[in-house]
């Protein structure tokens, strides 16, 4: 291992460390310098924190630079979030285009928003076996949205009625066991809406 690779190591666990702290600034700097070094995680974090407001002002174009940068070298979290981004502008052919690359790595997060790109007819044709596919492969990477997404719609007959009374026995055993999570994690994070959930929660924290 170079010198290099050490300080670089040692820089990241800084910027962890600050992170957790709540010293997003200081932690900002240590994840930019890192992220003009090429370093993947870097980028993936500084676009992240563009993207949230977090340690700096809200800067959507600097977190797509630095998430395009991650996402271009096959990381599937960045281009998991690239496609969010997207996705809340209205520009479904990206956000599919994003979604599908991070779901072709069998990322959780990205599985499950391909398929509701599938579901909604956003950036592709509805079609509800590609969603349910794709629901059951995120519930297999223990996606908490997809699994709630797929009992729902287990309880309203999509997988025959045999499995109406068992979407309804999953409902509730996964959101209690979001719950536990979400409640577990308050001290981290703030959890504003479903999608804090998937972003943060489900891309397990996107840092590590």
């Amino acid at each position: 291992m170079s010198a290099d690779d050490r300080d670089d190591q040692e820089l990241m666990r800084f910027a962890n460390r600050s992170y957790d702290r709540g010293e997003y600034e200081k932690a900002l700097a240590a994840y930019l310098h890192l992220a003009e070094r090429g370093d993947v995680d870097g980028q993936r974090v500084v676009g992240s924190m563009y993207n949230s407001g977090t340690g700096t002002a809200k800067d959507l174009e600097k977190a797509k630079h630095w998430l395009k940068l991650a996402a271009d070298r096959d990381d599937a979290p960045s281009q998991y979030l690239l496609g969010l981004i997207h996705w809340r502008a209205r520009q479904d052919d990206l956000a599919f285009e994003f979604f599908e690359k991070s779901a072709s790595q069998g990322y959780g997060p990205g599985l499950y928003r391909l398929a509701i790109c599938y579901s909604l007819g956003r950036g592709a044709s509805k079609n509800e076996d590609k969603t349910l596919a794709l629901l059951e492969e995120a519930c297999r990477k223990e996606n908490i949205r997809a699994r709630v997404e797929y009992s729902k719609r287990l309880m309203k007959g999509r997988k025959g009625l045999i499995n109406i009374f068992r979407g309804m026995y999953l409902f509730v055993i996964w959101w209690i066991k979001a719950y536990i999570v979400i409640v577990k994690d308050l001290d981290k994070f703030n959890y504003k809406n479903l999608d804090d959930i998937d972003k943060q929660l489900d891309d397990d924290r996107l840092r590590y």
